[in-house]
């Protein structure tokens, strides 16, 4: 068997290659293997947690809309959903191809880095406080605060 071959691993719902099924591919960068919708939600979410699918099923809730049990399914059943903007914001900008440069704090340094995403998460006398999604690879994100941001004004094509 040539070593191309040995690469190609059957599929157990039938595709003659892995890399052609929405379960058995590998997943992309920014996804979790099993992912977390509702019902009537248009988009799915990586986290459990995510303030976004929280605040979905509390607004519902407020509306007097169904709110809909959330339920654990993998990558594969999510191809007719979007992408949440919070909890998929690297995934979400790989697939625009478009980072908006930054910097962020370590320590007492600013290093440079990938800004993907800003939610508010508080108001206060009429200020409001963000927490930032923010990457330095392109393959993993995290939070920071205000005070440990600094937006560039330049857009970073990869």
């Amino acid at each position: 068997m040539g070593s191309d071959e040995s690469l190609i691993m059957d599929c157990p719902h039938g595709m003659s290659d892995v890399n052609f099924c929405t379960y058995c591919a590998p997943l992309p960068i920014g996804i979790k293997s099993k992912v977390y919708i509702t019902k009537s939600g248009g988009v799915f979410h990586n986290d459990r947690d995510c303030p976004l699918l929280r605040s979905g099923q509390s607004s519902a809730s407020s509306q007097g809309l169904k709110n809909y049990d959330v339920e654990v399914v993998s990558f594969g059943r999510t191809s007719e959903r979007g992408a949440c903007h919070w909890c998929c914001a690297l995934f979400n900008a790989l697939q625009k191809d478009f980072f908006l440069g930054c910097f962020i704090r370590e320590g007492d340094e600013w290093v440079n880095a990938y800004f993907l995403a800003s939610r508010v998460i508080a108001e206060r006398n009429g200020k409001k406080y963000y927490e930032h999604k923010v990457t330095k690879n392109k393959e993993s994100e995290f939070c920071v605060s205000n005070m440990d941001i600094r937006i560039t004004d330049f857009p970073s094509q990869s």
